[in-house]
Order: structure tokens, then C-alpha cells, then sequence
């Protein structure tokens, strides 16, 4: 099949093409399983292919891209002034076809695995430090309940909790030194978690620099 534009819209089963010839006339517009997409593209000299940037398209970027197809991620944005008709598969793909070729947009920059892994291990980071947030508040409110008040912090909170569990003669009911305790149990597996991330994170920025450094430069002019 000869060189198209094409807009791809991306799924979790079913993905959906439209591409177009260089007179911009319709030639495709098809849907293809997710074991289908690699084939159909692997047939097709190289194109020009729209991918709205959203959960996935990065990979798929980079495995369009391998197959020599020059891929664009199109923020969302820069998609809907070209949807036609009733939201759906069919003119999402028609709509990303295209925005694609038009001028003044700023694609997303495609990332690489590791990039994309080390993207994960901050958001999980971030979720971890929500729920670690979410459990001390909750803790607090509990001990409120029975009078006692805890000085901001997390390292206060804690040590106002260990000694209150750790005190056999602290006025407290035995179901909430039970409901401490665990608290604790929790924020020590919540922290070693959030130690073992920083440590990825680490890992992987350290590896990304000295990969980027080991570059060669090239200079600009003439």
C-alpha cells in the first residue's frame, strides 16, 4: 500500500484507522484489533501517522516508529477543532488524520521506555504520599475523638502515637491502641516503599544523565 496520512485512533482492543492518499482523498477507514495494528502498518511504506497523546500512545509511537513511519502525538487540544459529526472512533481518527498535517501545532515528544517507566514510578510515589496523608488524618481524627491532639507533622504524629501505644497507662480505649498500632505497621510499609521509589528514582535520573553525556556533540553553523 503506497504512503499515507493517517489518523490512528488508539484503544484497548479495537483501534480505529482513517488515512488519506497526498490528493487528501479517503483510502482507509478501517477498524483493526489490537493484533492486527503492527501487520497492517508493517505492509504500508512509510506515512505520516496522528496519534491523539493519551494512555498508550507512546508505545505505540515507538513501535509505529520502528517500522519507519514518522509518528506525531497530537495533544487533545489541537484534535477537536477538527471533529466532525458525533463523537466516536470513526471521526476521532478522521478528526486526528487532519490536524496532523496542519501547521502551528506542538506535538508531544515521544519517551522512550524508560522514560515512560520512570514517569510511573513518580506517580506511584504520589499516590503512595496521598495515602500516607489520607491514613495520618484519619488517625488524628480517631484520637481526637478520645481528646487527644497531635502537633503537626508526620514525624510528631508518629512519636505521639508510638508513646501512646508503647504506655500501658495512656487513657486510651484498647481498640484504639489497636487501631494505632496498625497505623504504625502501615506508615513503616508506606515509608519503605516511598525509600525503595526515591532510590528508583535515583537510579534511573543517574542512568539517564550519564547515557545523555555519553552523546556525541555536535556542533551548529556551518
Amino acid at each position: 500500500m503506497p504512503a499515507l496520512t493517517i489518523g490512528l485512533d488508539v484503544a484497548k482492543n479495537v483501534f480505529q484507522i482513517h488515512g488519506v492518499d497526498r490528493h487528501s482523498k479517503t483510502v482507509v477507514q478501517r477498524k483493526l484489533r489490537r493484533a492486527e495494528v503492527l501487520k497492517f502498518f508493517a505492509k504500508l511504506e512509510s506515512s505520516l501517522v496522528g496519534i491523539e497523546a493519551c494512555h498508550g500512545s507512546h508505545f505505540w509511537a515507538r513501535e509505529l516508529t520502528s517500522l519507519g513511519h514518522t509518528v506525531r502525538l497530537l495533544p487533545t487540544q489541537y484534535v477537536k477543532p477538527f471533529l466532525l459529526g458525533g463523537k466516536n472512533d470513526a471521526n476521532d481518527a478522521a478528526a486526528i488524520c487532519a490536524a496532523v498535517t496542519r501547521s502551528g501545532i506542538h506535538f508531544v515528544a515521544i519517551k522512550s521506555a524508560e522514560q515512560q517507566s520512570l514517569q510511573s514510578v513518580h506517580r506511584m510515589r504520589q499516590r503512595l504520599i496521598q495515602e500516607r496523608t489520607a491514613k495520618s488524618n484519619q488517625i488524628r481524627s480517631m484520637f481526637a475523638e478520645e481528646g487527644v491532639i497531635f502537633p503537626v507533622g508526620l514525624p510528631q504524629l508518629r512519636k505521639g502515637v508510638v508513646e501512646l501505644v508503647n504506655n500501658p497507662d495512656s487513657p486510651i480505649t484498647a481498640l484504639l491502641r489497636r487501631l494505632g498500632s496498625m497505623y504504625l505497621e502501615q506508615l513503616k510499609a508506606l515509608q519503605q516503599w516511598l525509600d525503595e521509589l526515591a532510590a528508583e528514582i535515583a537510579r534511573s535520573s543517574r542512568a539517564m544523565k550519564a547515557a545523555n553525556s555519553s552523546l556525541p556533540f555536535q556542533e551548529s553553523g556551518p
